[in-house]
């Protein structure tokens, strides 16, 4: 079955967890039947007063029966109600928490996607589309008109197969006709939630770059942007819509003219062999459900392909994310008497260009390396290689003879780049997250004094349970440079990458983390890309990317290649 076809990615959102699936079809199927019996059981007892009524008999216990079992019925819809709407947001959760960690453990192809395209795809296709299939689609939708409608057609059947018949055509007119329709819905609904994504994708753009937005006036031009966006997104929504409603009114139109067509069949019937005309009203109450699941195939279809649609689009995002045996990984960590060797091994990188070219180089615990170039010459690049941030066209880096794969990356190895993310939480917290253990106050002050933070932090009301605001807005360039630096010095990783860590220091902060860094490197990698004199004064050994490779140097050397 093809990846891209409606039924193979219903079945993947069913195999998200089928015990769960399974309770939530229960549910529906305990919410049908109970509604189903409800209505037989109100025709049949509206045919029992009329015929009661000719024969002058007393329907006040019958009345009073019906309406015990109805009560009843109706405590097992709300029943089913309930494990259909339990098990279907554990199923939907259980998708978004999927999507949420294929990010954190994402391969490098997954920077093809923009942050507004993910953020659509978790709450748009998510939390919205699938849910609703998870929750009631697959139940009111497919479950209930498929019940309910083999029901009604026993039913009928039993009464007089000749207005099954009668039925069965009819619904199949409104069948063939929903149909027609299945590969416009399914274009348009794709083309909105691709609308979607791109509205998510320039809104963040609009949120992050608010300043350089406002300094050069560009507030009308992505004003229109959006707009025109928002506009694309509404034209084919209302396409999705109309089609839906033609389809719903042409349903409800030939089902108008089944009843029709009944009453003037039952009127042959009585004339021809003494039909009951009381029949007629558990005829009519029934073959809305036979005419609802016939009429609503072709609908049911065209639902499954908008959900195909949102299924596609979240699949997607999970397929970029590998698996990994983690028991290996962790013998990285836990044999603390091994000497760290990271490798770099042919490493090559081609984005549209040539920027590296075969670089193999070997780095020893107790090692600080610093890379320098010209701007643009691939230092920075080199880093992001090492860290997983992008993907070397060809080349592998090992750290201790075993090939890094995604989720090692997040363990073994921490990146400080030039431009550090704080969140929008505590000083602690964001220090914290480098770190599996508590952090107990003398360690925190031990590393705000090494990174020269002690009395900033301690200038502040709350110290380190402080608040960052969102994107760090109240904060400094180098107090977030240094925030993040103490990350470095509680991770557990064995290399340290940093880009420009000094980069936002004055001189007195520059001398306090240079000697931090040096401490680092005893018994950790460290490799920092900066042209910085003072940091180039603690290297061990000095790398210039030029022409796209590597030059060595020993730092005495270099000092000398730079007079």
């Amino acid at each position: 079955m093809h990846k891209n076809t409606v039924l193979y990615n219903i079945k993947r959102l069913i195999k998200v967890d089928v015990k769960v699936w399974l309770i939530s079809i229960m549910g529906a199927i305990i919410t049908a039947i109970p509604w189903f019996l409800s209505i037989f059981l109100m025709a049949f007892f509206s045919k029992y007063v009329l015929d009661s009524i000719s024969n002058g008999n007393n329907v006040i216990v019958v009345a009073i029966v019906l309406i015990g079992i109805l009560m009843l019925m109706r405590l097992m819809v709300i029943a089913g109600y309930y494990y259909n709407s339990k098990a279907a947001e554990k199923l939907s959760s259980i998708l978004q928490v999927k999507i949420i960690k294929s990010y954190l453990y994402k391969n490098t192809n997954f920077n093809k996607y923009k942050v507004g395209d993910i953020t659509t795809r978790l709450i748009n296709d998510c939390s919205q589309n699938i849910a609703e299939f998870y929750f009631q689609g697959a139940g009111c939708t497919i479950i209930e008109p498929l019940l309910c409608g083999v029901l009604g057609m026993i039913v009928i059947a039993f009464v007089d197969i000749k207005f099954l018949v009668l039925t069965l055509v009819f619904g199949t007119v409104s069948t063939v006709i929903s149909l027609l329709f299945t590969k416009r819905i399914n274009k348009y609904q794709n083309i909105m939630q691709e609308c979607n994504s791109q509205i998510s994708v320039n809104f963040t753009e609009v949120i992050k770059g608010f300043a350089i937005i406002k300094n050069n006036n560009l507030h009308d031009i992505k004003k229109k942007e959006i707009e025109k966006q928002i506009c694309d997104e509404s034209y084919n929504g209302y396409k999705v819509n109309v089609l839906g409603l033609i389809t719903t009114h042409i349903s409800n139109l030939l089902n108008v003219l089944n009843i029709v067509c009944c009453f003037l069949l039952a009127t042959k019937l009585h004339e021809t062999n003494g039909f009951n005309y009381s029949n007629l009203i558990i005829i009519i109450q029934m073959q809305p459900f036979v005419s609802n699941l016939l009429g609503n195939i072709g609908g049911m279809y065209n639902y499954l392909s908008v959900i195909s649609v949102s299924a596609i689009r979240v699949f997607e995002i999970l397929d970029e994310m590998i698996e990994n045996d983690y028991e290996l990984l962790e013998s990285i960590n836990d044999d603390k008497h091994l000497n760290t060797v990271l490798k770099l091994e042919n490493i090559s990188l081609n984005i549209n260009k040539q920027i590296l070219d075969n670089i193999s180089l070997t780095i020893k615990q107790g090692e600080l390396i610093v890379v320098v170039g010209k701007s643009g010459a691939g230092k920075s690049s080199l880093l992001n290689i090492i860290a997983k941030q992008i993907k070397q066209t060809s080349g592998n880096v090992s750290l201790n003879e075993i090939c890094l794969s995604d989720r090692a990356i997040q363990k073994n190895i921490c990146l400080l780049q030039q431009h550090p993310t704080l969140f929008n939480s505590s000083i602690y917290d964001n220090i914290q997250i480098a770190t599996n253990e508590t952090i107990d106050l003398n360690t925190l002050d031990d590393c705000a004094k090494r990174v020269g933070l002690y009395d900033f932090i301690h200038s502040l009301n709350d110290g380190y349970d402080t608040i960052i605001s969102e994107l760090g807005t109240n904060v400094s360039g180098g107090q977030k440079q240094r925030i993040a630096l103490m990350r470095a010095l509680v991770s557990e990783a064995k290399v340290l990458l940093f880009d420009e860590p000094t980069s936002a220091l004055d001189y007195e902060s520059e001398e306090i983390v240079c000697k931090t860094l040096k401490e680092l490197s005893k018994d950790k990698i460290v490799i920092i890309c900066s042209h910085n004199l003072k940091v180039l004064s603690i290297a061990t050994d000095v790398y210039v990317i030029e022409n796209h490779n590597l030059i060595t140097y020993e730092n005495s050397d270099y000092k000398l290649h730079l007079a």
